[in-house]
């Protein structure tokens, strides 16, 4: 589903938009394909919302990227992380089928207008020989230039690629490798890679060191169906791992209890679930014990944020 600025302005009035924090992105989401963008940026910002965008920059226009960068420098209220993971010849293994020629005009046309940007590069191994001449790219452009480590990749999977040849398309495979770098390999992820949770579940003090990003941070996460989570994972675990906890939550307060097109976003902060249960759910027995929450945010969320590395 892709929001309207009609349907923005209708389920985020002005006094909700105000002084918060606008991140758009997601799980399946790439913002700039969004017709509205430039006019949902724009009403956000007017009512002084701060706005944080993450993209991959092979969507869209050279000038709405311009456009953005002017209403970035002007306002400074509008932060493009883009998320760039190579060079001509490796960014598209991970980002499929972007356009690199598109991406490069793209950030240029946003850095010409001094906007607020940054460039982070998540390394692979098939993509550590391109950090050099990316990093040369960027300091062109004046776009600041970062190495962006986190603990989702851990595993290798495959990639498929689309390509033209003699007229068909022909769709290629390629195997993604997550790097063996020490040096920008996240600090947990030895950890991650042997995960397994406490035979006897998680205990109180493990469910005490739990860093929420709804609890603690004062965070929400809206997917592109308009159901409000916790934070991202939920989303993933709810749409495409139907992680049976998760889905128990429709049968007992109904199909749609959070989406914000059948409830205000007010009323589904203050239901039950997320004034009381989510908390108690950490504990191992509760209702709706979820124990991704542990894994993914327990040990003050040591394995979450992610970590940041220059050139």
């Amino acid at each position: 589903m892709e929001w309207t600025l009609e349907k923005v302005k209708e389920k985020f009035p002005p006094h909700i938009v105000k002084n918060k924090i606008w991140t758009l992105g997601g799980t399946v989401d790439e913002p700039l394909m969004n017709k509205d963008i430039y006019s949902i940026c724009e009403y956000l910002v007017e009512n002084e919302g701060h706005i944080e965008i993450f993209t991959n920059a092979s969507a869209n226009t050279q000038e709405t990227f311009q456009k953005l960068g002017k209403l970035s420098h002007e306002s400074q209220a509008i932060d493009i992380k883009f998320s760039v993971d190579g060079y001509e010849d490796t960014n598209h293994f991970y980002r499929v089928n972007a356009v690199w020629d598109k991406i490069v005009k793209n950030m240029t046309a946003f850095s010409s207008e001094q906007g607020i940007c940054e460039w982070q590069y998540l390394v692979f191994e098939h993509n550590q020989k391109s950090i050099e001449p990316a990093k040369k790219l960027a300091d062109q452009l004046q776009i600041p230039f970062v190495l962006r480590q986190n603990v989702r990749n851990t595993k290798p999977w495959t990639s498929y690629l689309k390509k033209k040849i003699d007229g068909k398309i022909v769709t290629e495979k390629f195997l993604v490798y997550p790097t063996t770098s020490k040096k920008v390999e996240h600090p947990e992820t030895e950890k991650v890679k042997n995960w397994s949770h406490p035979k006897q579940g998680i205990e109180q003090n493990q469910a005490d060191s739990i860093f929420c990003m709804f609890e603690h941070k004062k965070e929400i996460f809206i997917d592109w169906s308009g159901k409000v989570w916790p934070c991202c994972w939920f989303a993933t675990d709810y749409h495409f791992e139907q992680l049976p906890v998760l889905l128990e939550l429709d049968k007992e307060f109904g199909e749609g209890w959070n989406s914000v097109h059948n409830h205000s976003l007010e009323s589904i902060i203050q239901s039950s679930y997320y004034k009381e249960l989510l908390v108690q759910s950490w504990i191992e027995g509760a209702k709706f014990h979820n124990p991704e929450c542990f894994k993914k945010c327990g040990d003050f969320a040591k394995r979450r944020d992610y970590k940041f590395s220059t050139v």
